[in-house]
This record gives structure tokens, C-alpha cells and sequence, in this order.
């Protein structure tokens, strides 16, 4: 879902270094590098995940693909290593974080929060199919404590069960409720829900 929402909006990918969470076997990372390279963007790809022997597997999906990116373990929550990634992109800003079908514990919300807000991309998109909605709110509270605004955006792309999926956008929250910053939400789309917790009604909107 969020692999067909980017090739869909690749403008949704601001400039800067894209890291995926919980990668799994790599799969979003390495289209997101594809897409990269048929704009003829030249970003650092890297595709972390918390089980360290996934690690080979994504390095092999990737050159199987022909694209060209790192792989490397990464425990939510854990600052040093967290550190350690950011240095490794040799002073790339992160520009999105990326994560595809990782929010369904609720236990794990707290840290991955804390993880995306220390690695400061100027957006994280997480598309997931929610299967409790205490998660969702989890998400929007300690998207909020931290200082950042949680959106969702609904879509539906005609396929079996895509009307479950949400796709979350989140970004450092500023003086007032912004707009996604890539405005790449159509008309056909659905609505929007902010779930930030400020009062809309204080910001002339």
C-alpha cells in the first residue's frame, strides 16, 4: 500500500535521505530507491530492522533489484544505535521515514515514536491495516507529547480490503496545524483527520 501511494505521489518524498523501519525484507526500501533513480534523485536508502538476520536478506533483495542501498539492525528506542545510523549518512538529513504495516502493537508505539523523532526526518509515512484502534490513539498521543502532529489520510485504490489501510503522515509540529507537506492528497482521496491534539479554532483555520 504505501509502495503504491509513492509511485502514485513520489513528490510525497521530500529531499534527504530516506530510512524505512521494520523493514522486513527490504521490499519498500528498494522501490522507493527505484523511484528515486527513475526521477533521477540520488538519495541514501536505508533499510533497518529490529532481527538482525533479515539484515543479509535485504542486502540480497536489493542487488537482486539492482539498486543500491544499506541495511542495518535497528531496535526502536535505542538512542546510541539510532545515533550511530545518523552518522552513517555521512551528514544527509533524513528527508522521510518510512514504515509499511508496522503499527499493530501497542506496547511498541512509545519507542518507535521515540525513534523517528530522534532521527528528525522532515516527514514519516506509515501506512498500516489497524487491527485495534487503541494503537491509533496511541500513536496520536505520543505523537502529540513529543511535539509532532499525526495526520491520517485515507485512500482507496479499488483493491480487496484497501479501505482498512490509513496511511499516517507525521511532522514536527509548528505554530499552527500544517498541511502535509507534500499536498499530494487529491480530491478523490477521502478526508483528512488531524489527530494532533491542538484547538483548530485558535489557528484560523
Amino acid at each position: 500500500a504505501l509502495c503504491k501511494y509513492l509511485a502514485h505521489h513520489p513528490s510525497a518524498l521530500p529531499d534527504g535521505a530516506r530510512i524505512e523501519l521494520g523493514a522486513g525484507l527490504g521490499m519498500c526500501g528498494i522501490a522507493v530507491a527505484k523511484l528515486d533513480h527513475a526521477r533521477g534523485a540520488n538519495y541514501p536508502v536505508v533499510c533497518t530492522d529490529g532481527i538482525p538476520s533479515l539484515i543479509p536478506y535485504i542486502e540480497a533483495n536489493a542487488l537482486a533489484n539492482g539498486v543500491s542501498l544499506r541495511a542495518a539492525h535497528l531496535l526502536w528506542g535505542d538512542t546510541a544505535a539510532t545515533q550511530a545510523l545518523l552518522r552513517r549518512l555521512d551528514r544527509c538529513q533524513p528527508g522521510a521515514v518510512l514504515g509499511a504495516d508496522i503499527i499493530y502493537q501497542l506496547d511498541a508505539i512509545p519507542a518507535l515514536v521515540a525513534t523517528i523523532v530522534q532521527l528528525d526526518p522532515k516527514v514519516a509515512l506509515l501506512a498500516a491495516r489497524l487491527r485495534d484502534h487503541e494503537v491509533r490513539d496511541a500513536l496520536a498521543e505520543h505523537t502529540r507529547l513529543a511535539g509532532w502532529c499525526v495526520e491520517e489520510l485515507q485512500r482507496g485504490w479499488g483493491e480487496q480490503n484497501w479501505d482498512t489501510v490509513i496511511l499516517f503522515s507525521l511532522e514536527k509540529r509548528g505554530p499552527v496545524v500544517k498541511e502535509v507537506a507534500h499536498n499530494a492528497v487529491s480530491q478523490q482521496s477521502g478526508p483528512r483527520q488531524h489527530l494532533c491534539g491542538i484547538d483548530q479554532s485558535r489557528t484560523g483555520r
